[in-house]
């Protein structure tokens, strides 16, 4: 395989017809091309005369000619590197050409169009009739098959003013005129303050055109009002919430009956088991005895926890706001019973 597409098999066949020609010393400053330049000869005018650029003509006729080489081989993406790094060192249309070509196979069509371009601009430059004409009439042929592939997208002017429309990142200033692009998908993005962003993914296709418009952008909703807090509910009130110790009073009224009804259970548990057995012992069974003393024990720490819960509630409740610091109220609980105290302003 000598080419890898049609339009480098065209430059490859430029490049053939031109090379072996000579270039005199006078066309040095002049876009040359690699592949068809070689050093002046002995009897050339100024040949003995070293130019400022002849170390870089060199390694680019070598760069361009690798890729030649490697083209023909059918490695396509190292034939390319040599073709851009030639033309790095001179700009040469013929190379230009090339390199073109490369970077439409990546299926970057509009900067394969620009290179074109600008390959037919340096071939109409070119001092030397034959080669200008070779490169220029095989630089317009690209650009005629290849300007009909490019996608053209057109953005209709949004219907309301303070939007912004980008397109692929890039602001859009001028609306209604047919932009051309790669194919593939793009993203359009308009935005405006206090309005819901309106995006679209475009995708294009070869030779495609197509007309898109914005659309009126919806405003954004006005944020739902927050859940006002315990805080400010307090604040609102005139003072800290009493669904807290109305609780505490209903905790520690239950707890507290609770305790009453276990300390009934352990006072019948005592009474029978001083009929059963005399003076608290049970030769033949000690759970009775267990049993009686571990109810009483409970029931004293319900009633404990009960009254002490209890107090507090009723407390916070009849102490006014601005004294709630000036009360304090502890309690302790043993297996001998619960007490507490309380010391505040009422």
């Amino acid at each position: 395989m000598v080419c890898q597409s049609p339009a480098l098999l065209r430059a490859c066949a430029v490049c053939a017809m031109l090379l072996g020609t000579r270039a005199s010393s006078a066309q040095v400053s002049s876009p040359r091309a690699p592949e068809g330049d070689t050093a002046p000869g002995a009897n050339a005018p100024g040949a003995s005369e070293a130019t400022p650029n002849a170390s870089d003509d060199d390694s680019a006729i070598r760069l361009f000619r690798e890729g030649r080489a490697l083209l023909n081989k059918g490695r396509f993406s190292e034939a390319c590197e040599r073709f851009q790094a030639s033309l790095e060192l001179r700009r040469s249309p013929g190379t230009l050409l090339n390199v073109a070509n490369c970077i439409q196979a990546k299926g970057d069509l509009i900067g394969a169009l620009r290179a074109f371009e600008e390959s037919e601009v340096l071939a109409r430059a070119e001092s030397d009739e034959r080669k200008s004409v070779l490169w220029s009439t095989a630089a317009r042929e690209e650009i005629d098959a290849l300007t009909p592939r490019i996608p053209r997208l057109v953005v209709g002017a949004p219907a309301e003013q303070g939007v912004e429309v980008t397109l692929d990142g890039e602001r859009i200033s001028a609306f209604g005129e047919p932009r051309v692009l790669n194919p593939g998908e793009h993203r359009l993005l308009a935005s405006s303050a206090g309005k819901r962003d309106f995006e679209q993914r475009i995708t294009l296709a070869e030779g495609q055109s197509l007309s898109v418009d914005v659309p009126p952008l919806e405003p954004v909703p006005a944020a739902a009002p927050a859940a006002p807090s315990a805080a400010s509910q307090e604040a609102a009130s005139g003072g800290p919430s009493r669904l807290l110790p109305w609780v505490l009073v209903g905790v520690g009224g239950a707890v507290l009956t609770g305790g009453v009804v276990t300390g009934v259970v352990a006072a019948q548990r005592a009474s029978d088991l001083e009929s059963d057995c005399p003076n608290h012992v049970c030769e033949e069974d000690l759970s009775q005895r267990d049993e009686a003393f571990d109810t009483a024990v409970v029931a004293d720490v319900l009633m404990g926890v009960g009254l002490v819960a209890t107090v507090a509630g009723v407390t916070w409740l009849v102490l006014t706001p601005d004294e709630e610091g000036a009360a304090s109220l502890s309690g302790s609980c043993d297996l001998h019973g619960c007490s507490a105290s309380l010391r505040g302003r009422f």
